[in-house]
């Protein structure tokens, strides 16, 4: 799957997972895809990291906040393999820019992390913080 249909697949399964599913007349279960989540907001991070190496303000911390969040339940819970999708995406991100530089200010990459920004930290915190009260029994399983 290209990085660009990998990245909708993300977006539109958290956008999903994050709602919740009940029968007529009982009560709304929440559900939630902790690993999605953690991989979407890393792919943010690491865009950000590379593309606006150094900068440091509050939506910044949000997200590192965010993604350590995430990634300790994610790693607890043993959902994926933090080490070898980080091992991935990093690579993958650092080369479409370096073969690209406009991707920092156009493109796919920058769409999302421009969305990231626009929540802002305490949205990011939120919405993570939603996330992670989502119990194990009621996670949904994949990305794509």
């Amino acid at each position: 799957m290209n990085p660009k249909a990998w990245l909708i697949s993300m977006v539109a399964t958290l956008a999903v997972g994050a709602g919740s599913t009940h029968a007529e007349g009982t009560k709304p279960v929440a559900t939630a895809n902790i690993a999605c989540a953690w991989s979407l907001y890393t792919v943010v991070q690491v865009f950000e990291n590379i593309c606006h190496a150094g900068e440091n303000n509050e939506y910044r911390i949000g997200l590192d906040d965010a993604v350590r969040r995430l990634e300790t339940r994610v790693d607890e819970w043993s959902l994926v393999e933090v080490d070898k999708v980080k091992k991935t995406v990093v690579p993958l991100i650092l080369e479409r820019v370096v073969k690209d530089p406009e991707q920092c200010h156009r493109g796919d990459l920058f769409d999302l992390a421009q969305r990231a920004r626009s929540q802002g930290p305490n949205l990011i915190r939120k919405l993570v913080s939603e996330v992670l009260a989502v119990p194990r029994d009621n996670q949904i399983n994949g990305c794509l």
